[in-house]
């Protein structure tokens, strides 16, 4: 797989450090490569794609297009609006959701979604 490079200012170092890793070391160990790999990495901004986005998801970032503003930090998702949901909140959403068609009629509930977007 060939390294992919990125146009920006190289944002390996701090990726790195949101992803828990304090030092080349320990990203390279974790990530199985010589820690002048991951040192040339880091220099270049050039870095595998697989690692990069392993990178992300360890430093709590969601790696998928409609998902890029998301984020996980302290066991929460948190949405673009800096809203945290935990996981509780997310497996109510069915029952809410049900209990809001039930409660106005689901016409109603469509027409309150379509008032939000």
């Amino acid at each position: 797989m060939r390294p992919e490079s990125h146009n920006t200012l190289n944002y390996l170092p701090h990726l790195r450090l949101l992803a828990g890793f304090r030092t080349q070391q320990d990203a390279a160990d974790y990530f199985e490569v010589h820690r002048k790999t991951w040192n040339r990495w880091e220099k270049s901004g050039k870095i595998r794609r697989n690692v990069r986005e392993m990178l992300k998801i360890k430093a709590g970032y969601l790696p998928f297009s409609d998902w890029h503003k998301f984020r996980f930090s302290d066991g929460k998702l948190w949405t673009p609006q800096n809203y945290g949901l935990s996981p509780n909140v997310i497996e109510s959403l069915p029952l809410l959701l049900q209990s809001a068609r039930d409660t106005f009629g689901y016409d109603e509930f469509v027409k309150a979604r379509e008032l939000d977007s």
